[in-house]
């Protein structure tokens, strides 16, 4: 459990360190903020009414300037350096622990840190920040923790005052959920994108507009249903006719072709898997895919 003497410093306050500098802030009873620096040159930061306050050509003098527990929230390309200039300060880094929030790299990023005494661990929100979000912004998300496991407890209480869970995994779990992510958030907006694509090249106005409440259904039926039970459309029914008239559509732009076959022939696995389509339907629709597209 936290407490007072786990005063929390944050270096990096973008848009998840100013989230969370709101959490601590508002958790008066798990933790303190005991100081904010920036990432680049370790200026520091006062927090005065919510905002956050840039305090130029002042930065950390001793060991009291930090927290018991630091959190870098910098991108990931310079946690690494950070850690590395903190540890060549003359200090004796026993009792204290650093947490970086990266989702693609583990704990060992620090392990300048970890040789001069210190605790380290990595702590992964899976969940998107932008500039100005605030503590709620955390609410029903799942974090993910790998590191030193005597600090989970620690960490999970502030998680759970944020509304959230935490989960322990390993340095490869950890890539693997991160792969996962990507995929479930960056790449959701490329396939948008292309969505949005074919929606302008046949003047369809306000077209991915139009497609919001088949979309939210769509994801509450893979969360409520499963993902083989939420498929439907012509690859689960092996409809080849509309199958075709489809890929005729856009026969003259190779990408969405490209895609739709891929994603086509992703969902055919599916409802073959799930007993949907038989072994002669997926094969012909694999053949179709494959002719129409570079696959």
């Amino acid at each position: 459990m936290m407490g007072k003497s786990s005063a929390i410093s944050v270096i990096g306050p973008g848009a998840l360190g100013s989230a969370l500098i709101k959490l601590i802030n508002k958790n008066p009873k798990i933790t303190t903020l005991q100081s904010v620096w920036g990432s680049k040159s370790f200026d520091s930061y006062s927090v005065l009414d919510g905002e956050i306050i840039h305090q130029p050509n002042n930065s950390p003098q001793s060991v009291s300037d930090f927290g018991r527990i630091i959190f870098i929230t910098t991108p990931d390309d310079k946690i690494a350096d950070i850690a590395q200039v903190i540890s060549e300060l003359s200090v004796d880094w026993s009792g204290y622990s650093f947490v970086h929030f990266s989702g693609s790299f583990n704990s060992d990023l620090l392990h300048s840190l970890k040789k001069k005494g210190a605790k380290t661990a990595s702590l992964h929100p899976l969940q998107t920040f932008t500039k100005g979000d605030a503590e709620e912004r955390f609410h029903n998300i799942w974090f993910t923790f790998e590191g030193d496991t005597s600090l989970f407890s620690e960490l999970e209480s502030l998680v759970k005052a944020a509304g959230a869970r935490v989960k322990k995994i390993s340095s490869e779990q950890k890539k693997a959920m991160h792969l996962a992510a990507v995929m479930a958030s960056n790449y959701m907006v490329s396939l948008m994108d292309a969505v949005r694509e074919v929606t302008d090249l046949f003047e369809l106005e306000d077209g991915v507009a139009m497609l919001e409440p088949l979309i939210h259904q769509t994801t509450q039926n893979i969360f409520e249903k499963g993902i083989p039970d939420s498929l439907s459309g012509p690859v689960a029914r092996g409809d080849q006719q509309t199958i075709k008239s489809h890929l005729d559509q856009i026969k003259n732009h190779p990408e969405l072709t490209n895609l739709y076959s891929l994603l086509g022939l992703r969902a055919a696995k599916i409802a073959l898997n799930n007993g949907r389509l038989g072994k002669d339907q997926y094969q012909e629709l694999k053949t179709l895919f494959s002719e129409k597209s570079k696959l």
